[in-house]
């Protein structure tokens, strides 16, 4: 429904709601002059009644009752005392009710005055009806009011939107013709930015234009061209064009794009090699086509470089079966390919398919090492570790022989897939080497064990997993008593066959693979365990004292004539306490030194514990 139609409507029933109204006020106010107008009636009637009755007075009472019974009359004598007539409008039962006295009794007249109250009660009919029809029509117009609002929200909210949707059409277009408008200047500018030749063929003129990259890839100047098809044809080296025309008709009669390589005489008499694409892009009516258009790029240097290329690949193919190193071609883990080196490692296999029969990648050799430089499939995808770190190693094991090899891994793209060529580089003497001079620069020379350098590194990575794993740490400082006086006594020859006497009882005193032994420097020795309780610390460090001095190596200058030790323990729980290594050491120094004073060949402690 449109707006003009709610109006009418709405204004028509707000009148008709008006008019009525106005009825009802006027059907009250005649109401009130009619009820007004009955009970002055009925007074007159109940007067004339009363008089009557007066006239009847010399009837008897039963002759009285039985002449009001004929006049639709309701006669009741009380007897009472009271006097006068009294006169009341009693309008639910439509009668009028008079009451007087006579002879001593009280007379109550019921007179029916049904006649008087139709009018009334038309006219009531009428304004409850004119009510009833007023409300009515209220709500209706409220309600056509209502809907007119909401249809006008409605209209309201759809311009609201269609105006969103135009203005977003708006902006979508202007993008649009914005992004054509981007889109031929960039064509322009790769077409004049790239050099490369444009050309464009009327087929039914035979009209052929050219641009100035074109002639500049020929060595021509614009007069030295008629815009003819035939100079294209012209320059056409004998050879290429026995191939290329059928190539170039073809594409014109299915519609698909020509993409061809030839060579062009240029202006100096030299051939220049020509890449061109081209395809139709004009048609008339009856879908014939009618204008071609393409494109000249010289690749005269590329195709130089591809005869280099050639030759180089030749020679490639000699350096890769020759090569010393162990090279493989390989696609995620399945190897590809591989050089003469790879066979000499794996002597029972004639070719790469045999060795895959039973290994699907060269990596299921690999053996674990904890050293982070060396790859295994457990420590994640080893090609692209080996792609970003050059330094990467692996150890092969093969036929009971272990190799060790450096590898370089580099990832090429080849017909969509990520190839990589991985060499194996053979550092198995020098790693061998290298793990001595390592032992070497971790090991004391005289007793053999671990060095002060050595452990440096391995109490702080022992703290460290402590701290992690909240477990118990615990440090034994060592001092050989008197030592100094021993080998004063009985030279130092003699000092260092007892430092490597006590140095294989502390090997043989430690229990677990991760506890150490330590030389710290001259007579110091320091151990270290862990995840062991402080009681059973204390019994350990005892029975490493007590085998030192089961040794029974004379020292006439000590107390105990024998070769004695002292112990310093600290012991501390980091699931409750958290210190550092200097607290550490500082704490086992003070305890040794409590055992130096004590009386020495003894262990005292200082812990933190729970």
């Amino acid at each position: 429904m449109n707006r003009a139609f709610y109006i009418i409507v709405s204004i028509s029933i707000l009148i008709l709601s008006m008019f009525l109204i106005y009825v009802d006020k006027t059907t009250q106010n005649e109401i009130k002059h009619e009820q007004e107008f009955i009970i002055t009636h009925a007074q007159i009637d109940a007067n004339a009644i009363y008089k009557l009755t007066k006239l009847k007075l010399n009837l008897t009472i039963a002759d009285r009752l039985k002449y009001f019974s004929t006049k639709n009359l309701s006669l009741k004598i009380i007897d009472s005392n009271n006097k006068g007539i009294n006169y009341s409008f009693l309008k639910d039962i439509n009668k009028i009710k008079i009451d007087t006295r006579i002879e001593g009794y009280n007379i109550e007249i019921l007179l029916d005055a049904t006649h008087y109250f139709r009018k009334i009660d038309f006219i009531n009919d009428l304004h409850r009806n004119s009510s009833v029809i007023a409300i009515l029509l209220i709500l209706i117009f409220l309600t056509f009011t209502f809907l007119w609002f909401k249809e006008q929200d409605s209209i309201e909210e759809l311009n609201r939107k269609l105006n969103i949707k135009v203005e977003s059409q708006t902006v979508r277009l202007n993008e649009a013709n914005m992004q054509l408008i981007r889109f031929n200047n960039r064509l322009n500018n790769v077409i004049y930015g790239s050099n490369l030749g444009y050309w464009e063929r009327d087929l039914i003129t035979e009209y052929y234009f050219v641009n100035d990259r074109y002639l500049d890839i020929l060595k021509l100047d614009r007069e030295d061209i008629t815009n003819r098809y035939s100079d294209f044809l012209d320059r056409i080296h004998p050879i290429d064009k026995k191939h290329i025309l059928p190539l170039m008709d073809k594409s014109i009669q299915e519609d698909i794009n020509c993409d061809i390589e030839f060579r062009m005489i240029d202006k100096d008499g030299n051939y220049v090699w020509i890449e061109s694409s081209s395809a139709v892009v004009e048609r008339d009516r009856d879908s014939n086509p009618t204008r071609i258009s393409g494109i000249h790029q010289d690749i005269t240097h590329r195709k130089e470089l591809e005869e280099i290329r050639n030759k180089n690949r030749d020679y490639l193919n000699i350096l890769f079966d020759n090569n010393p190193n162990i090279i493989i071609v390989t696609k995620s883990d399945d190897i590809l390919s591989t050089n003469r080196e790879f066979f000499k490692y794996f002597k029972e296999y004639a070719t790469i398919d045999d060795f895959k029969k039973k290994y699907k990648s060269i990596c299921e050799l690999f053996e674990y090492e904890e050293d982070k430089s060396f790859l295994h499939p457990s420590k994640g995808n080893w090609l692209k570790k080996a792609t970003k770190d050059s330094s990467s190693k692996v150890l092969i094991k093969y036929n009971g022989q272990k190799y060790y090899f450096k590898i370089v891994a580099n990832a090429t793209k080849f017909e969509k897939e990520t190839l990589y060529i991985v060499t194996f580089t053979d550092i198995t003497q020098n790693h061998i080497l290298q793990l001595q001079l390592e032992q070497m620069s971790i090991i004391d020379e005289l007793t053999q064990l671990y060095n002060r350098r050595h452990f440096n590194t391995i109490i702080a990575q022992e703290i460290k997993i402590a701290r992690r794993e909240k477990k118990n740490f615990v440090f034994l400082m060592m001092d050989l008593d008197n030592f100094k006086k021993y080998n004063d006594t009985y030279g130092h020859d003699m000092g260092d066959e007892v430092l490597i006497n006590v140095a294989k009882s502390f090997k043989l005193s430690l229990k677990r693979a991760n506890d150490y032994i330590f030389r710290l420097g001259g007579e110091e020795f320091g151990i270290i365990f862990s995840n062991i309780d402080y009681d059973k610390s204390m019994l350990y460090a005892n029975q490493i004292r007590e085998n030192i001095k089961a040794l029974q190596i004379e020292h006439i200058n000590n107390d105990y004539k024998v070769v004695t030790v002292s112990v310093g323990l600290c012991f501390i729980d980091f699931s409750k306490y958290n210190i550092d290594i200097k607290e550490i050491y500082s704490y086992a120094d003070k305890a040794l030194y409590k055992s130096k004073e004590s009386g020495r060949n003894m262990v005292s402690s200082w812990s933190l514990k729970g």
